[in-house]
């Protein structure tokens, strides 16, 4: 029986010699081999995970990693450290351990998880160790991609320390890159081959773009010299240099870089609005004035700068023709009490400015204006071309006396919105009289007596 026993035992070590080898030789995993975890208690190799004999052992009577291993981090199995960047990998600890250090990590690529170095880690071309990048010029350094990676192609390693060359200087305040010593001679808009070239260069707000021309940074604005790229102003009060800072910014076309009147404190210009513009409260965008009842506008302000106690309404039906482009409104006066309005129904009275009239309801009144170019003929109750409207002389007429208004009519409707019914008033609904009237109208003379004094 000796015999046997023993010739088992042969057998029994042999196989699994031979399973180790084909896992060796064939790249077959025999990972997991054993179940006591690493650092565990054990008699025998075979009992341990990983590969016993290859990755692991028993020594001690505690299952280890052999060298050139480390425990995985559920201590189910023995990983191999990894000395090359872009070495196969399971967990990142393999490339810390091994020569790509602690900037190291284990990235997973498709199929493959390799090790690389992290954000604040760079790796010399057929170097395999991972340094620390540089911050800022004067940090330490062992060779020049240590301080390109973050300062600059103008800087270099440089006695153990990050520098910039000899034509560069810092970059104020943080000196965290390098910049041409002397600032590019090409004007924005002229051709170049690179940045360096350009004016501004050395404060990085230029650039020399793809098409092969000096260019402003986005966020900067060239100034009139074309040699300087200024910063985009996006506030009134903000200071500035030339007007296109304001008006390339939010405060737009009607802003101007100007000294402030109302904070002589601030040395310099700072962006406000032209003396034709007006901003709401708070707001940091200039609009144009208006100048007529019915000029387009968006806020209220444009309105009441030139015209008195008025508002911008909002784009209606019966003002459709009033609002030019994409305007918001039209401004227009305020309702409210008109002596020339009767106390009760609704009528519409002329006004001293032909292109305007008003509509009276229970003695309140609303400013409507014509369409461009015409007048409120009173007999029609409708705008009308001016050659209907005799009474108009230069776009004014003498006030109408109450008498000449249209008879009041009961209300039957809710009278909220006066605008309702006054589409048709806007425009002339037939055609134009091939002659004027030939009777004087008798509520005002032919001509005023003084338009011939000069």
């Amino acid at each position: 029986m000796k015999p046997l026993k023993y010739s088992f035992f042969i057998t029994t070590v042999t196989f699994l010699s031979f399973i180790l080898l084909l896992g060796k030789v064939t790249g077959l995993k025999t990972d997991n081999f054993g179940t006591t975890p690493i650092g565990f208690p054990c008699t025998n190799t075979v009992e341990c995970v990983g590969e016993p004999g290859v990755s692991s052992e028993c020594r001690n009577n505690i299952c280890l990693c052999k060298s050139g291993y480390l425990p995985s981090y559920g201590l189910d199995n023995c990983l191999p450290i990894v000395n090359l960047i872009g070495g196969e990998c399971e967990e990142s600890q393999q490339c810390q351990q091994g020569t790509p250090g602690r900037l190291s990590e284990c990235v997973s690529e498709q199929r493959k998880s390799s090790c690389q170095c992290t954000s604040d880690g760079v790796n010399e071309l057929c170097a395999h160790v991972c340094l620390q990048k540089a911050e800022t010029v004067g940090d330490p350094c062992e060779v020049d991609i240590q301080c390109t990676a973050n300062l600059g192609e103008l800087s270099e390693c440089s006695s153990g320390i990050c520098a910039c060359l000899p034509d560069a200087k810092p970059l104020p305040p943080g000196n965290n890159s390098c910049v041409p010593a002397k600032d590019g001679e090409v004007p924005i808009g002229n051709p170049c081959r690179f940045s360096t070239e350009c004016v501004g260069s050395s404060s990085f707000t230029s650039e020399c773009t793809v098409s092969g021309r000096c260019s402003c940074k986005p966020g900067f604005v060239v100034n009139f010299l074309m040699n300087q790229c200024l910063p985009i102003v996006n506030k009134l009060g903000g200071t500035c240099v030339e007007s296109q800072q304001c008006q390339q910014g939010t405060p737009g076309t009607f802003s101007t870089c100007s000294k402030s009147n109302f904070k002589p404190n601030i040395n310099g210009s700072i962006c406000n609005c032209t003396s034709n513009a007006v901003n709401s409260p708070g707001g940091n965008e200039c609009y144009t004035e208006a100048k007529l009842v019915g000029d387009s506008c968006i806020i209220h302000e444009q309105c009441i700068s030139k015209l008195g106690p008025s508002q911008c309404i909002e784009n209606q039906t019966a003002f459709v023709l009033l609002c030019l482009g994409a305007f918001a409104g039209v401004c227009l006066a305020q309702e409210g009490v008109y002596p020339e309005c009767p106390a009760t129904g609704t009528t519409q009275i002329a006004h001293p400015n032909c292109t305007i009239f008003i509509v009276c309801i229970e003695g309140r009144g609303t400013e409507i204006v014509c369409s461009l170019g015409l007048y409120y003929n009173p007999a029609t109750t409708l705008c009308d071309f001016p050659f209907n409207v005799p009474e108009c002389i230069e776009g004014t007429r003498a006030p109408l006396p109450p008498t000449t208004t249209r008879p009041t009519t009961p209300i039957t409707e809710d009278p909220t919105d006066p605008t309702d019914d006054l589409t048709s008033t806007l425009v002339p609904t037939g055609e134009p009289t091939e002659e004027p009237p030939t009777e004087e109208p008798t509520e005002a003379p032919e001509e005023p007596t003084t338009t011939n004094t000069n």
